[in-house]
């Protein structure tokens, strides 16, 4: 009997790839529905965004500058602060928020009152410790994926965002 591709429901990798590839050309040349804003809808500004919450982030890597560059473009966000050990990275980020306080220690960031809501963009061993500094400190928290390396690091993180009510937690994915 010759091998076959084709799975119990009929699909192949071969189809499901074209059928991805043509989904993608399909988007790409427009042909995604693009729905303009109702004229009698109420127009929203700068100001019904509410007031800015000054965040931070921490670890400053490919992943920290592009999470910068959104900040950045957000109307109700004010990147108060940007964190990296590694002071090149430090240095080149600076470039992209100027604005901001820089700083190779996080903890300067969690002692920081007016900072609001933390951005965990270190390298993933490093998780554990600055989440659960930075939900003790009262902050909010936003932390890439991988949560963690191990179960029990990825364990006490979610104990402690879920015994800080106070906060909102995320766990992310950038892409």
């Amino acid at each position: 009997m010759p091998a076959s591709n084709d799975t119990s429901a009929g699909y192949n990798r071969r189809d499901f790839l074209k059928g991805g590839s043509l989904a993608t050309l399909m988007t790409l040349l427009g042909g995604v529905e693009l729905i303009a804003q109702n004229a009698d809808a109420p127009v929203t500004t700068d100001a019904d965004a509410g007031p800015k919450v000054k965040c931070a982030v921490i670890g400053l890597g490919v992943w920290g500058r592009e999470i910068i560059n959104t900040l950045l473009r957000l109307p109700n966000v004010e990147l108060a602060a940007i964190c990296d050990s590694y002071p090149a990275s430090l240095k080149r980020a600076a470039t992209l928020a100027p604005n901001a306080k820089t700083t190779p220690d996080y903890k300067t960031i969690l002692e920081d009152k007016d900072i609001a809501a933390v951005f965990v963009v270190t390298p993933t061993q490093l998780h554990e410790d600055i989440a659960l500094a930075a939900l003790k400190a009262g902050k909010h928290v936003y932390c890439e994926a991988p949560l963690a390396n191990t179960i029990e690091d990825a364990r006490a993180i979610a104990k402690a965002a879920r015994e800080s009510p106070k906060q909102l937690f995320q766990a992310g994915l950038q892409l």
